[in-house]
């Protein structure tokens, strides 16, 4: 019989279990995008809510996820007469095609008839246990792969400024879902935007949020305190599968 330490080596050997499966995220996706969609959106993001409705009964009968929204809001700090950033928000989850769930903001700008990329930051869950390079299972990179909804919104080259071909660094970040991506999108132009500004206090946004919250980034920090409590190995190694860790 096994021992009590020998249990527990074996329990913190495994991957990290913060990450809910492919498909228990695309089922919280489709209840929190039929939520989004009862929320009092603002008249400028009013087209969102049949958008989520699609998402939520195409994910539902297909096994599958791929949205795409976006807003526009004037930039933080920037002159009056600067053009509007163009936030892009999306996710893709498709589970029969692989083990890669990826959520993307970039941030754009239309001058002079053409329209260019400015920021862009994936947040990948990568559920693959064969890889040969170690890294994050949930992890944040500049640029990424370029959805073919985004490219076809941004003139050549778009976003090949920030060399999508080049996935370093990958860095350990927050999961996510389509719920959460967008609150944090909405706080960063609360300032700028009327309409989002009274939405990110709205209590039924904030309910979308807290559910969100509670499915996604509670057993994130479940899981890191509980293995910060059980030794003194590094948990950022651990998200790396270091053998030391």
């Amino acid at each position: 019989m096994s021992s009590a330490r020998s249990r527990e080596a074996r329990r913190a050997n495994r991957q990290p279990s913060c990450y809910i499966t492919v498909n228990d995220l695309l089922s919280h996706e489709v209840e929190s995008l039929k939520h989004m969609a009862t929320v009092p959106w603002p008249s400028e993001l009013s087209s969102w809510r049949a958008t989520l409705n699609n998402a939520a009964q195409s994910a539902s009968t297909q096994g599958g996820l791929n949205l795409h929204l976006w807003f526009e809001a004037p930039a933080p700090r920037a002159a009056r007469n600067a053009p509007f950033h163009c936030i892009e928000l999306g996710a893709q989850i498709v589970p029969s095609q692989g083990s890669l769930v990826t959520y993307f903001f970039a941030i754009g700008q239309t001058r002079a008839g053409q329209r260019s990329g400015l920021r862009k930051i994936d947040f990948d869950m990568d559920f693959s246990s064969q890889t040969q390079e170690p890294k994050p299972a949930m992890h944040s990179q500049i640029s990424g792969r370029m959805p073919p909804s985004l490219r076809k919104r941004y003139d050549p080259p778009g976003f090949d400024n920030m060399v999508p071909s080049m996935d370093k660094p990958r860095i350990a970040c927050l999961p996510k879902s389509f719920a959460l991506l967008a609150h944090l999108a909405f706080l960063e132009y609360q300032s700028t935007h009327a309409g989002i500004s009274n939405l990110v206090s709205d209590p039924k946004w904030l309910s979308v949020v807290k559910a969100a919250e509670q499915r996604i980034l509670k057993p994130h920090f479940d899981y890191c305190a509980g293995w910060m409590q059980r030794g003194t190995h590094s948990l950022l190694s651990h998200f790396y599968n270091s053998p030391h860790s």
